[in-house]
């Protein structure tokens, strides 16, 4: 039996307490002091693996935490004072001042209600990020510094924000709830979120903030046309920066006038989806880091729609440029349902190398009573490219230029109207995976490991060994630790996922999809556009995808060579909020650059 088992004896401590003097007063000193001080340090050992551990985490939970260490402390200093009668007090006076300095730190500056509530595009300057949001920034950029053509629009700022969550009453119950929210429980995640998002969508907007969302309306109507139909899209303070929050915050598509108010609550509201506030905590940012603005953009009536990559993410030392096309609207493509034209363009002469021509059956549309609808493709078109070659060409040379001025690789989204003109819609930094050269080139063939599927679309190198998971089979709350998740499509619901899996194979989807954006930041293992893995894999069953070899292999593959990949939790982002919050420099992610 150890000293400290023998002072925690409970019949030593009974003998203890029926006497008095300086020795018995010393020893319970002393004793106190050892478990205050194991508490201490199982304390630090927690708010540690908080950091290190790699799942999701609230500020809440560390301030709860590093509270209950300022407390356990300053008793460890009374007690010790108690131990040598008062020798060290100023330890008591030291702690006290540390754990000012330490609340102080996380206390949350108060959020500006001041200032335009709504701007139009051509008058957000490119510093504007912390009043509009990245989204709106770069696409005024585009439009006012580049001169781009890029649709009109406005955007709803973080002040109206600030106003509408301080004057309805929202902001302390969010962040109570925010606070109390358990990341681990994917029940009780879902329950707080909806609470949440109910709360926001039937609060009253404040009239100041309605009377310039309906005025802002009727100017975009006088720049463009009576009636005009826009899309309402998240704008995010952070958002299209290091963490490009791809696919987890809301788009309305062909609001009217009438739907404005309802449409901006949604897409706020969307902020506090399960999946927005996972990936939001998986990037150390708090809720006050990422004030929601709000883009007002006018709609174009999309002949074709998709994404140029300025870099091949797929293949980033190719020297190739990748556009992917659909026809109709773009959110067909980015939410993972469609499989697109694919045209590579080498990024020193411009030149198109190929082309990667799908069948096509549906397209999606806007209805003239509003809302989205999908429309039957003409026989004669399913087969034709969804774009020519100028186009091709003409994204290519503007995707130089958006490298150029935002100094690195880009994610962009453009659409064609009927008329044939190209609209830009969205500029992002490109998340690129680099391939590791320490890590040795995985063989094609796996002898006693016959292959199960081969063939689809990497999104994201690497090796997974697992057990499948059917994203139709079994409610995905409750995941084993190696699941690999076989879906249908590439949703973006699914990114809520990413860090609960260790890999993602669908049968349809593009890696211009949402969902592939996350798991390429995440570094997750993923292979879509398979055409038939929900049909070859079965629940339960033990595979490795290796992604790179675009194949899945029946058993789990141990060794030779073969590192497993597992998703990676981001340190705080260098959104303009949280630079300032904790003192971070500007990131160097736009300063980086892929061989030209």
């Amino acid at each position: 039996m150890g000293f400290f088992d023998l002072l925690k004896r409970r019949d030593v401590c009974a003998l203890l307490t029926q006497v008095d003097g300086p020795m018995v007063e010393k020893y319970r000193h002393f004793r106190d002091f050892l478990c205050l001080n194991r508490d201490a340090l199982n304390l630090m050992a927690e708010i540690e693996e908080t950091f290190y551990g790699g799942s999701p985490f609230s500020m809440g939970a560390v301030r709860g935490k590093v509270q209950q260490l300022l407390e356990t402390t300053c008793k460890l200093a009374d007690t010790l004072n108690g131990v040598s009668k008062g020798k060290y007090r100023e330890l008591t006076a030291a702690c006290e001042g540390i754990g000012q300095e330490i609340r102080a730190s996380f206390a949350v500056t108060t959020s500006n209600t001041s200032g335009d509530l709504v701007m139009p595009l051509e008058a957000v300057a490119p510093d504007a990020v912390s009043v509009a949001g990245g989204k709106a920034t770069n696409l005024a950029t585009m439009g006012n510094v580049l001169g781009l053509r890029v649709p009109k629009g406005f955007v709803v700022t973080a002040c109206a924000l600030n106003r509408f969550l301080h004057e309805s009453g929202l902001s302390a119950p969010i962040a109570s709830i925010l606070e109390r929210i358990d990341v681990s429980d994917p029940a009780a995640l879902e329950a707080a979120s909806e609470t949440i998002r109910e709360m926001v969508r039937h609060a009253e907007l404040p009239s100041s903030v309605s009377a310039a969302l309906q005025e802002a309306y009727a100017a975009l109507e006088e720049r463009t046309r009576p009636s005009v139909r826009v899309a309402m899209r998240s704008s995010a303070v952070g958002e299209d920066s290091e963490a490009s929050f791809a696919g987890q915050f809301a788009t309305e598509l062909n609001v009217d006038r009438s739907k404005l108010i309802e449409a901006y609550k949604s897409v706020v509201a969307s902020k506090y989806s399960p999946r927005a506030i996972l990936y939001r905590l998986r990037y150390g940012l708090e809720d006050e880091d990422t004030p929601m603005c709000v883009a007002g953009i006018e709609m174009i009536d999309s002949r074709a729609s998709g994404v140029l990559y300025t870099v091949d993410p797929s293949s980033p030392t190719s020297g190739e440029m990748k556009i992917s096309a659909i026809l109709g609207l773009g959110e067909h493509l980015v939410s993972g349902e469609a499989s697109p034209d694919d045209f590579f363009v080498d990024r020193s002469s411009l030149e198109i190398l190929r082309r990667e021509i799908r069948p096509k059956r549906f397209r999606l549309v806007g209805g003239e009573a509003g809302g989205l609808h999908l429309e039957t493709i003409p026989e004669t078109e399913t087969l034709a490219p969804s774009i020519s070659d100028d186009i091709v060409s003409a994204l290519a040379r503007t995707g130089k230029l958006l490298e150029d001025h935002f100094g690195g690789p880009q994610d962009v989204e453009w659409a064609i109207d009927e008329a044939g003109a190209l609209y830009l819609l969205q500029a992002r930094p490109l998340g690129i995976v680099q391939n590791d050269d320490s890590e040795t080139e995985l063989p094609v063939d796996f002898a006693n490991h016959p292959v199960l599927l081969q063939g689809g679309r990497v999104v994201c190198p690497g090796a997974a060994p697992g057990t499948v998971v059917l994203a139709d089979a079994k409610d995905l709350a409750s995941l084993p630790e190696d699941a690999i998740l076989v879906a249908r499509t590439a949703s973006p619901d699914y990114a809520a996922l990413v860090g609960r899996v260790r890999g993602i194979i669908t049968d349809v989807g593009s890696v211009a999809s949402h969902l592939a954006s996350v798991v390429r930041e995440f570094r997750v293992p993923a292979l879509f556009d398979t055409g038939d893995a929900t049909r070859i894999l079965r629940d339960g069953d033990r595979i490795t995808l290796v992604s790179g070899n675009a194949a899945v292999y029946e058993g789990i593959i141990e060794g030779r060579g073969l590192r497993h990949a597992s998703a990676v939790r981001k340190g705080a982002a260098r959104s303009p909020t949280a630079r300032e919050r904790y003192k971070m420099p500007e990131s160097s992610r736009r300063g980086r650059s892929i061989a030209r």
